[in-house]
């Protein structure tokens, strides 16, 4: 809560409110740079199931590589949106959804 300054509060006298925003710009190259090796590895996964000598695909590695996949694009759009200075919600909800997204490629291995 935040008191009026008025002359009858004499804590308005001396107390002082400022709000600060700080850019999340200069955090966006490596951050996207991350997001993109994440995105590759879940890429290489997914190629590495497909290929005609192990034959995995569709199975629960392949799978795991398309969750690594969505959580490194999920990251490089949080990147991409630290650009803007009120982009801070959208980069959160990014990156929780990256969370979600490993979370669900490990599966059932991860204690619950």
């Amino acid at each position: 809560t935040f008191a009026p300054i008025t002359p009858n509060n004499p804590a308005s006298s001396s107390t002082s409110t400022s709000t600060q925003l700080h850019s999340l710009k200069p955090a966006a190259i490596p951050l996207l740079d991350s997001g993109k090796a994440l995105a590759r590895s879940g890429e290489l996964l997914i190629d590495y199931t497909s290929s005609s000598t192990y034959k995995l695909y569709g199975g629960g590695l392949s799978s795991s590589g398309a969750s690594i996949r969505n959580a490194g694009d999920c990251i490089a759009q949080a990147a991409a949106s630290m650009r803007f200075k009120t982009a801070s919600e959208l980069v959160i909800d990014e990156l929780r959804e990256s969370g979600t997204c490993l979370l669900e490629g490990a599966g059932d291995h991860l204690p619950k």
